[in-house]
């Protein structure tokens, strides 16, 4: 008698596009991943592209079992990483004006892809790479790493299951006293030529995409109003020699048409101690908050409010690149969609256009 023995199935082969911070976050915990393997890297400069190298050979060398071998194929461009026969997903932790052309190509070479938020500098090529997602079938996902903190699950658990009543009103803000990073992440991010927008379009996002899927759907919008300050940021990097071309704070209010209102703001120049980050969901029964690394679910009784801790919840995966790996081998449904990252991109699109305006308008 034959006895078929089932074989593991085979690693899930990546490719890194984009070594900065933000790409060897990624690449890091992708090498803490079973059944991934990390085949290829991509970046212009050499020393970036040996330093992600060494991290692939010191998780290699780490465990003797690794799936993750100490030989990695390095490219200075990304098409031929693309182009690669090992490769069958990539992570594109690239600059904004990036993300649309690279995600294009590489799906079309058959790979599916997680690009690093904003998922486009506009709602017109988001478009265009959901259209291309749509020609192929391939996987797109966006990089809204908030979505996959267990604190931020364990809060949405607690509002679906109707702890703090209907909704009300939602708060969040990202607030930095003054952006770090000068020299890291280059100068695109200082223009919205190449960038799309300034902390609203780079923090603004994250905390938006969070309530949006604490709320639990994809509402539809009603009326947008905006507000943004200049001027701190214009004078310090001249004094730097560079030039600051976007906003050092916005604030949105986004009105549901079924629903509360969401008032997100972000900053990169703002004269308050430190930094903030924080998101409030009111309801008609309690409150939900996640800040200082801790999600609080506080619950009025006649007179009385009591205050207890959520438990971080852990089921599902806790990074986006480990959420990528799961979808792929079809073991989580996507979260979130191209679709959602181009919704969270049209409302940021409208608080800009509602202050230019000077009055409210609708994505």
């Amino acid at each position: 008698m034959t006895i078929n023995i089932p074989s593991e199935p085979k690693p899930l082969r990546l490719g890194f596009v984009g070594l900065r911070n933000i790409g060897l976050n990624h690449l890091r915990k992708a090498l803490d991943l079973p059944g991934v393997t990390v085949t290829a890297l991509a970046d212009t400069e050499a020393q970036r592209r040996q330093k992600a190298a060494a991290l692939v050979d010191e998780a290699a060398a780490r465990e003797a079992s690794s799936q993750t071998p100490g030989i990695v194929t390095c490219y200075a461009a990304a098409d031929a990483l693309f182009e690669a026969a090992d490769v069958d997903a990539v992570v594109l932790a690239v600059p904004n004006p990036l993300h649309a052309p690279m995600a294009t190509a590489a799906m079309r070479q058959g790979k599916d892809v997680l690009v690093e938020k904003p998922i486009a500098r506009d709602a017109a090529e988001a478009r265009q790479m959901i259209g291309v997602r749509n020609q192929t079938g391939r996987c797109l996902m966006v990089g809204m790493n908030q979505r996959f903190n267990p604190l931020t699950v364990a809060a949405r658990n607690a509002i679906a299951a109707g702890a703090i009543g209907r909704v009300q009103q939602c708060r969040t803000r990202w607030l930095r006293e003054r952006t770090p990073l000068w020299g890291a992440r280059g100068d695109w991010w200082l223009t919205p030529e190449h960038s799309g927008g300034g902390p609203l379009m780079d923090l603004g996002i994250h905390k938006l995409d969070q309530v949006l899927y604490l709320l639990g759907g994809h509402p539809r919008i009603g009326q947008v109003h905006g507000f943004t300050t200049r001027g701190v940021g214009s004078r310090e990097l001249a004094a730097r020699g560079a030039a600051y071309e976007v906003e050092d704070y916005a604030c949105g209010c986004v009105h549901l048409a079924d629903g509360p209102a969401i008032t997100v703001e972000a900053s990169y120049f703002l004269n308050l101690p430190g930094e903030i980050q924080d998101t409030v969901i009111v309801g008609t029964e309690g409150t939900v908050t996640i800040a200082k690394g801790e999600a609080t679910l506080l619950l009025r009784t006649g007179d009385t409010l009591t205050s207890s801790s959520l438990e971080p919840d852990t089921r599902t995966a806790t990074s986006c690149v480990e959420h990528f790996c799961r979808v792929l081998r079809g073991e989580e449904d996507l979260i979130p969609t191209a679709e959602e990252g181009l919704l969270g991109l049209e409302i940021i699109e409208a608080i800009y256009a509602a202050d230019h305006r000077g009055s409210a308008t609708t994505p």
